[in-house]
This record gives structure tokens, sequence and C-alpha cells, in this order.
């Protein structure tokens, strides 16, 4: 849950240091172990680069200094491994974002993989929101029409 939450910090962060500092301070309440620190502090980097307009060459070798990326989209897909922690899911998030075309090619490549999704679209499409700088007005009245239809609003 930690990576999953932490993007609110890369939108409200000025600077990578202000990212690092507040990304600790807000994921060390509910997940105080390394890892968790860490998935919450590479997500939140990679969301706070691709905010600030660097390249996906940049983000995938900045992620690439804590995790390997250089997954086999087939692979994922066929693996069909469940997992929640950071370890395993930032590391793929990171991966659909990558090798995505916009928003919502990111959220169906996620979504495609399998495994803990809502986890992993949290994680990919935050990096994609902040990267493509908008999401397709379709997809976003589809969802809203889906929210008002359960009456959660």
């Amino acid at each position: 849950g930690a990576a999953m939450r932490i993007s609110p910090v890369a939108w409200f962060a000025n600077s990578e240091e202000e990212v690092k500092k507040l990304s600790k301070l807000v994921t060390e309440v509910t997940h105080n172990h390394p890892e968790g620190l860490l998935g919450a502090e590479v997500t939140a980097m990679c969301i706070y680069y691709a905010r600030i307009g660097k390249s996906k060459e940049f983000i995938k070798d900045y992620a690439s200094q804590y995790y390997f990326i250089d997954f086999d989209y087939e692979d994922l897909v066929r693996s069909n491994f469940f997992s929640e922690t950071c370890e395993d899911t930032v590391p793929p998030a990171i991966y659909c974002f990558l090798i995505s075309k916009d928003f919502e090619d990111c959220l169906r490549t996620t979504v495609s993989i399998g495994g803990d999704t809502d986890t992993l679209c949290a994680i990919s499409c935050a990096i994609a929101e902040a990267y493509y700088k908008e999401i397709d007005e379709d997809l976003l009245n589809e969802v809203k029409q889906k929210i008002n239809d359960l009456n959660l609003v």
C-alpha cells in the first residue's frame, strides 16, 4: 500500500529532496519496512520526474538503480504472479508505464499482466498521468458514470 498511495507527495513537492523527505514522512506512519519506504520513494520520484518533464529513458534509468525493470511483457502476463509487496509491484508497474503510449494504454497494459492489479494500476497510472498530462475525457466520463451508478457519491 505504500507505493500505491504516495502520488500526492510527488504533486506537492517542489524538489527531489522534498519528494524524498515527504515520501519518508508519509510512508513510515504505516509502512516502516525498508522495502515499503524504498518502493514509495521510487514511485514518488518517478511521478515527480514525469511531472517535471523528464523522459521515459531518464525515469527508467532512475528506477533501474533500485529495481530490475527490463521485463518481457508476455512473460509477465503468463506468470500470473500475485504479490502485494513493493519489491514485487513497483518494478512491473513502472515497466508498464514505460511501454505505454498514453494513459489508457498504461491502464490496459497494467491490468493485462494480472496480479495485484489495483496496486499495480495505482502506481503505473499515477506515473502515466503525470507524464502524459491528460486522461481521455471519454474514459473519465465512463468512470464517473460507473461511480454514479453505484451511488457512492
